[in-house]
């Protein structure tokens, strides 16, 4: 739930704050809770999402003579003084039936808080527990403040698998960066060039979590970091029995090779014919399958238990890794958020090796491949931050957007998956609103406009003005995905929906007039005249009064239909 702006509490989401109880971002707390309740409360809503405490507000809703606090703006220093790292919070005072209850802002934290007297407590649900010593791990390696994949095993150098490292070796680039230095390397160097060994103690060289996974020999994996398991079932019949499971805790190269020879071998593959290039268009795409299955593998998190289990169906691909989505990292902003590696030695490990992107374009392939090849975009789901779990759908495929897309790109058009995601968008669901692209491009509304205007006067129209205002895909792309038809219909509801917006207000004011459309549709006074007299022409609206003192009433004779 979208909790109000800091400061902003109305009466009235006030009220509606209350009637929906307590939820993971809403604490309430009564009369009698204490000063130093609160500031726990604050600690555990900072190690959590952030919310807020509605100070005042019993379990069942109600407001008792509300809190007792003389200075409601003195909990801010008390709370600034009470916390380590010191914590900023916003209070406003609220009114309700002579009761003052106070509102408190937490904002999510960055990093660990506790309180100056050393107690962690962290939101679960709506319940703030105490942080136990395994949670406290979770909770730094959540906001990179400990990198788990560094650290030391007790594995000796001994024990990597010969076959990994020669692997490893040959996908190294020939002419790209450290490449041709690290592979000339002897084996040893080598290991600790990329951090996949470190001196222990005494001396000797142990492997690190990281070079366990990448370098070590399964068995190995399988006693040290048995949580290293991919679990691969597959059923394509549509009943619930398996015709395929695989089992592996093998080192990440050859793991990540066995999946995609797996899924791949139980996938389509559709062919265009553009001019005379034929185009292979698979289920999942070589470069989506690479990112999704390294993303859930180098991503997860390692000191939670579980095995990362890929399903794949006649109409769908989906990829379930432990841990939740990375500190910060939601499915509404994954496609522009800065780069966030839990595991960030393994992540460089794997990136020497374009295994990965550490520049934070993995994500937007997956899309941009999607969407370029025809398909919906992929859809991600953080299962209560215990699990991330990514869909891939095989099941729709547009020839005629993926014809259009790979034409311009061979005309020497170049995409930004901004682009590819409105095009998509605008195709599947019609003529929308800045904002309901903006939420689609997860960018807010002005750099939405960036985009937008770029494509303006060649794939997207723009029409309608005001709170009618739309966009939609143009004639040409109309054209070229063979649904001319389309493009006239969506501008006749777009000239419909401005009559709408019209008659709902004379319908709720009584009356409308020239000036009010101008406002309302941000129109000049021709058009909204224009307007005017063509809904008094369909019966819609009746006008009463001449020239400038003219204004219209609804149509005596209007049916709902005709909206």
């Amino acid at each position: 739930m979208k909790l109000p702006a800091a400061g902003k509490l109305t009466d009235a989401r006030f009220r509606q704050l209350i009637a929906k109880g307590e939820t993971e971002n809403v604490e309430l707390k009564g009369r009698g809770a204490s000063t130093e309740d609160i500031v726990a409360t604050v600690v555990c809503m900072a190690n959590g999402r952030g919310g807020i405490i509605l100070w005042g507000v019993e379990d069942d809703g109600t407001v008792q003579r509300g809190v007792r606090l003389k200075d409601p703006a003195s909990f801010r220093k008390t709370a600034y003084h009470s916390t380590s790292p010191s914590q900023l919070v916003e209070v406003q005072p609220i009114t309700l039936d002579e009761s003052r209850v106070l509102a408190i802002w937490v904002r999510h934290s960055p990093v660990l808080v506790s309180t100056t007297g050393g107690a962690y407590l962290q939101r679960v649900g709506t319940e703030c527990v105490p942080m136990t010593p395994d949670r406290l791990i979770v909770r730094q390696i959540d906001t990179r403040a400990l990198d788990f994949s560094a650290a030391l095993t007790p594995v000796g150098i001994q024990n990597i698998d010969d076959v990994e490292l020669t692997r490893y070796r040959l996908q190294l680039p020939p002419a790209d960066g450290a490449g041709p230095q690290l592979r000339d390397l002897p084996p040893a160097e080598l290991l600790a060039a990329i951090g996949a060994t470190a001196l222990a103690d005494t001396g000797a060289p142990l492997l690190t979590v990281a070079g366990i996974l990448v370098f070590g020999g399964e068995d190995v994996i399988r006693q040290t970091l048995p949580q290293h398991q991919v679990v691969y079932l597959r059923t394509l019949s549509g009943t619930t029995d398996y015709e395929r499971r695989v089992v592996s805790s093998a080192p990440l190269l050859r793991l990540v090779d066995v999946l995609m020879t797996e899924i791949t071998a139980a996938s389509r593959v559709r062919t265009l014919r553009l001019g005379r290039q034929d185009i292979e268009v698979p289920d999942y795409p070589e470069r989506v399958l690479r990112e999704a299955i390294v993303n859930a593998i180098a991503h997860r998190h390692y000191t939670v238990p579980g095995d990362t289990v890929i399903r794949q169906s006649a109409v769908a691909l989906e990829i379930e890794s432990p841990g939740g989505f990375p500190e910060g990292v939601t499915a509404d902003t994954i496609i522009q958020h800065a780069p966030v590696h839990r595991n960030r030695l393994l992540c460089e490990i794997l990136d020497r090796v374009r295994y990965m992107e550490r520049s934070g374009l993995g994500v937007d392939r997956i899309y941009e491949d999607q969407l370029r090849f025809g398909k919906l975009p992929p859809t991600y789901d953080d299962g209560g931050r215990t699990r991330v779990r990514l869909r891939l759908d095989a099941s729709k495929f547009d020839e005629s957007f993926a014809r259009f897309v790979i034409s311009e790109e061979q005309a020497g058009r170049r995409w930004r998956v901004e682009e590819l995601l409105t095009l998509s968008h605008l195709r599947q669901m019609g003529p929308s609103d800045r904002s309901s692209l903006a939420r689609v491009m997860q960018r807010s509304e002005d750099e939405s406009q960036e985009v937008l205007s770029a494509l303006l006067g060649d794939t997207v129209d723009r029409f309608g003005s005001g709170l009618g205002l739309r966009y939609a895909l143009s004639a040409r792309v109309q054209a070229a995905l063979g649904a001319e038809a389309a493009y006239t219909r969506e501008r006749g509801l777009a000239r419909k929906y401005q009559r709408g917006i019209v008659l709902q207000h004379a319908r709720q004011f009584g009356r409308v007039d020239n000036k009010t459309v101008r406002e309302l549709l941000q129109v000049s006074i021709g058009r909204a005249a224009s307007l005017l007299n063509s809904m008094e022409a369909r019966g819609e609206l009746e006008q009463r009064g001449q020239r400038r003192w003219a204004y219209y009433v609804p149509g005596a004779a209007l049916s709902d239909e005709q909206l």
